[in-house]
Parts: structure tokens; sequence; C-alpha cells
């Protein structure tokens, strides 16, 4: 098999994407991406990671790859969690406060950070499939929940109240909300809003 198909074989077995560990792994030069680069067959993500050229790029895996601090939350952590039907129009995206992520505004117009701590950065932190089916990070249901009423002011509180509601109406555990938005100083808040809804 030639170095090609066999490029083309990696990029299938991991939804797309190539990472030069893995074609050293089966024998082939890393030489071998740059001149495939340099013949347009190969886009370049990041440092050391490639997709076909002309295949459908998920750019929830990109994003990530690109910014090994991101984390989805908001309205785009509920839509990844199925708690909205709403294709966020922009990426809600957490990183430590500090961090320097003016790079990727270079890329995109669509990204809304938001800074946090680092003590609180991993709360809630969990692993759900983009609409392409890649893993990716983002905050779970109690943590997301929690972070929109610490903001409310900036979203449709429409989008807020349906959350809730499907949250209380399904996968509840009301003591890790509860936890969670005594951390996050929110308890008083989800407290009207669930005495409202429950």
């Amino acid at each position: 098999m030639d170095s090609f198909k066999k490029i083309k074989q990696i990029a299938a077995e991991n939804n797309g994407f190539i990472e030069t560990g893995d074609v050293v792994a089966e024998g082939i030069r890393k030489e071998k991406l740059k001149q495939l680069l340099e013949l347009g067959k190969l886009e370049r993500i990041s440092r050391g990671r490639y997709i076909l050229s002309g295949a459908i790029a998920d750019d929830y895996k990109i994003l990530q790859l690109k910014c090994k601090s991101c984390i989805f939350s908001h309205a785009t952590a509920l839509y990844l969690l199925r708690l909205s039907d709403r294709v966020p129009s922009q990426y809600h995206i957490t990183v430590p406060q500090g961090s320097n992520v003016t790079y990727l505004l270079r890329e995109y117009d669509d990204l809304v950070f938001h800074y946090v701590k680092p003590a609180v950065l991993n709360l809630g932190l969990t692993s759900v499939k983009s609409p392409f089916g890649n893993a990716v990070r983002a905050y779970d249901p109690e943590r997301t929940i929690c972070d929109l009423l610490k903001v409310k002011n900036k979203f449709d509180i429409q989008i807020i109240s349906s959350a809730l509601k499907s949250y209380f109406s399904s996968r509840r555990d009301i003591a890790k909300l509860s936890k969670y938005s005594r951390i996050l100083g929110v308890q008083d808040l989800l407290q009207t809003y669930s005495e409202v809804l429950m």
C-alpha cells in the first residue's frame, strides 16, 4: 500500500483526523505529510494534526485541537448535551483566567470566551460527542445550568427556561446541581428558578 493510501486509512480510522505520531507509527516518514500538504492533499489544523483536503471539517473537534484548555460551555454545551435544539450561532468556550486565546480570533469570528479561575475550570468537565461523532470536552448539565444563571442577562431567557425545564423533566442530579450552585455563587438564583419550574 502506498503512503497516501495508508494515510487515508489512518484518517478513516480517526474520524478524518491525522496526527504525525500515528503516521510515524505506521512506518511512514513525517516528510511525507509535508509533501502531501504542499500538493494540497492535506490541510494543517495545528502542529502535528491534519485532515484530508475536501473532508468535512468538525469545527468542534478542530477548535479543541487548536486550544487544549478550551471547554465548550453555556449555549454551546446546552446544544451538545441535547438540552437545547438551537444550533448556536457562536461557540461559547470557557478557558482559565490569564489564557491567551487571541490567536483563535484571527481565524474565527464566532467565538465567545468565558474566563474562570483555574480552581473551577474542571468542575463538571465531561466528554460529549460533537454532531460529527468526535469526542469533545464540555461541561455537564449541572455546570452548564449554573454558568448560564451566572450570566443570565447575556442570554435569551427562553434558552435558560427551556434548558431548566428539560433538565428537571428528565435527568436530575439535584445534589450535584446544588453543590455546583454553591461553588459558583448562583444558589439563590437557582432556587428562584427551581421554585417556579418544579
